[in-house]
């Protein structure tokens, strides 16, 4: 069973859409009322399996998630990394069964609200359902990226490090960083359809060029910018700001 957490916030999930679309306090407010259960959800179990059709909807608070699919003959494909600040369970809003389910790939705390306050908010509050939106063309849009990126190695395991790196780290300079790191190499290969071993040889190339290490729990890149030359990586798909401009139009 999970365990309810009585301390968490939903500040991570409001920090996620203020930083698509800049909330007026009374939504900001909006979001600090929602009625909400913080449930901690141990590593390596399914948050919502597929099939279900959840009344609640779920905004990740600290840990990390995944969405994944199980292909015919068993094997699993990731298809989305859920961060602080993320959500889960929209599928609910149009009484649809999950086509994927979501695992905490760590010790995970979720919120979970009820649908129907979440339907009522947003029908108060047509800018929070746009940043809802907009933050699900995102998650669209980085599996489009992932796809685009996937006939190189390389390149591809590089520009999914370097996204990590934009998500977890929007406001800082670019330069060296190092981070807590709990994705393990079977993460990273069933999220971009490699081996582990295929994984491993690929880090040891970007560790061998100085561009990242993995080491006791925590990710090292020497030189972000290095990194994302290396991987032709462009945020702009992470569409950060577009909708700020278009709220103001």
């Amino acid at each position: 069973m999970a365990d309810q957490d009585d301390t968490a916030s939903l500040r991570p999930f409001l920090h996620r859409l203020d930083r698509l679309i800049p909330l007026a306090d009374d939504d900001r407010a909006a979001i600090d009322q929602l009625h909400f259960q913080a449930v901690r959800f141990a590593r390596h179990r399914d948050v919502i399996q597929k099939g279900e059709r959840p009344p609640y909807f779920y905004a990740v608070l600290d840990g990390w998630a995944a969405r994944y699919s199980l292909r015919p003959d068993g094997t699993r494909r990731i298809t989305g990394f859920l961060l602080p600040g993320d959500f889960c369970g929209i599928h609910a809003v149009c009484h649809a069964p999950m086509d994927h389910a979501i695992l905490a790939l760590t010790e995970c705390t979720l919120a979970r609200v009820d649908l129907a306050e979440v339907e009522s908010l947003v029908a108060a509050r047509p800018l929070l359902g746009r940043a809802l939106w907009y933050a699900k063309l995102v998650d669209e849009a980085i599996l489009r990226t992932w796809l685009l990126n996937s006939s190189d190695a390389f390149r591809t395991l590089a520009h999914l490090l370097c996204e990590f790196d934009a998500r977890l780290h929007s406001d800082a300079p670019v330069g060296p960083r190092r981070f807590p790191w709990p994705i393990t190499q079977e993460h990273l290969g069933d999220a971009l359809g490699l081996t582990s071993v295929h994984i491993n040889r690929v880090l040891r190339q970007l560790r061998e060029a100085e561009l990242v290490e993995i080491m006791q729990g925590h990710l090292t890149i020497r030189d972000v910018g290095a990194l994302r030359r290396a991987a032709a990586f462009d945020a702009s798909y992470l569409h950060w700001g577009d909708a700020a401009g278009d709220a103001a139009r």
